[in-house]
Parts: structure tokens; C-alpha cells; sequence
């Protein structure tokens, strides 16, 4: 989706380097592994104070 949008600028693309690309993967990467552990934490708070939620 993100290249289709990009290619409908019309505008020349610029590829970045290996480098920003591999930053930008690890923190994308960091981002869902702490949405992970969030969502296991509000998963605790819901068995312990709504424990019906997953009937």
C-alpha cells in the first residue's frame, strides 16, 4: 500500500540505505513486540477483574 501511494505521487523514488532500512525494520520490530506485551498485560487484568470476558 505504502509504494502504490508512493508511485501515485508521481515523483521520482528515492531508495534509502541499508542502513535506515535496517533501523527502521528493528524498530518496527521493537514496536510489535511491545504491543505484544501490552496486550498480555491488559489480558491479566481482564482474567483477574473480568474473568467472564472469555466465555
Amino acid at each position: 500500500e505504502t509504494l502504490v501511494t508512493a508511485y501515485m505521487t508521481g515523483q521520482p523514488l528515492r531508495v534509502v540505505s541499508d542502513d535506515v532500512a535496517g533501523r527502521t525494520s528493528q524498530h518496527w520490530q521493537d514496536f510489535l513486540y511491545s504491543a505484544d506485551l501490552h496486550f498480555a498485560e491488559f489480558r491479566k487484568v481482564l482474567d483477574r477483574e473480568e474473568p467472564d470476558y472469555a466465555d
